[in-house]
């Protein structure tokens, strides 16, 4: 969903949420800017939460140029659990 709101794939807006970074050390070069949150309740909704591990992503996810290829892209780093 981040991606698509970031992409304007969707009418969500994301001007008042997603901000951009002005400078990064980990992860991916493009990263935004976390929401301050003052309670809990905040801090664990959709931006805030979504922003954090958006920003934790490696750069080659982030400059996927389609969500497809993003996809195809994504190596987990842990075996897929399996239930019975």
């Amino acid at each position: 969903m981040m991606y698509q709101i970031i992409n304007n794939l969707i009418d969500i807006p994301s001007d008042p949420y997603i901000r951009p970074a002005m400078s990064s050390t980990r992860g991916s070069s493009i990263r935004y800017i976390v929401p301050f949150c003052r309670t809990g309740y905040l801090r664990h909704s959709f931006f805030p939460s979504a922003t954090i591990l958006r920003n934790q992503l490696p750069n080659h996810l982030v400059t996927a140029p389609s969500l497809k290829r993003s996809r195809k892209r994504w190596v987990p780093d842990r075996p897929q659990s399996i239930c019975k």
